[in-house]
């Protein structure tokens, strides 16, 4: 009994490969690939893993998914706006905090539910734009806090290198895109 030893861990383990799972299974549910597209690679992280990246809304592989279809809507609840918000969601940031990894799946859970009327209209209005796990490489290596390159990647996002933080770079090129593609479908409307 002298000998034996005693691990704690500071939170609930969720691995890299237990989202990957999830990530597959959803793709691979006919009812749910309707409303979600992988975009997966994002980008490539330091250690070369993909970076996972998924788009759910409605009539998402459709060209025009971006506005919204008076079709979708009952005529008492057709939004005023012509073009569907967008919301970006990341999770995982700091590789020890995997309440976030759950938080994560809980809500990709829901948002990509076929029978959940409040997924089902939000899909209606919004395209979520979803980055389940921002530092793969962290998370895979088990570190607390900090990336491969040894960063903070959310003290990085006002000037990121490009070969240090590629996902960071990434993830704000998506954002200025999508800002100046939003901004010029309001301007043709």
């Amino acid at each position: 009994m002298d000998y034996d030893e005693t691990y704690f861990a500071y939170s609930f383990p969720y691995t890299f490969s237990r989202l990957s799972r999830l990530l597959r299974a959803l793709k691979e549910d006919g009812a749910i690939t309707q409303h979600i597209k992988d975009c997966t690679p994002m980008c490539k992280s330091l250690s070369g893993v993909d970076v996972p990246f998924l788009v759910v809304t409605s009539r998402v592989h459709e060209d025009d998914h971006h506005l919204i279809d008076a079709s979708e809507h009952e005529p008492d609840s057709i939004p005023v706006q012509k073009s569907k918000k967008i919301v970006f969601l990341t999770g995982r940031v700091h590789p020890g905090e995997t309440n976030s990894s759950f938080m994560m799946e809980g809500f990709l859970r829901l948002i990509t539910s076929p029978t959940n009327q409040m997924a089902i209209e939000l899909r209606k209005r919004v395209i979520f734009k979803i980055v389940p796990c921002t530092n793969p490489d962290g998370v895979i290596a088990g570190n607390y806090r900090v990336s491969m390159s040894g960063n903070d990647l959310n003290r990085r996002y006002q000037s990121p290198h490009p070969q240090l933080h590629p996902i960071v770079c990434a993830i704000k090129k998506m954002i200025a895109e999508d800002c100046s593609f939003i901004n010029n479908i309001q301007r043709n409307l």
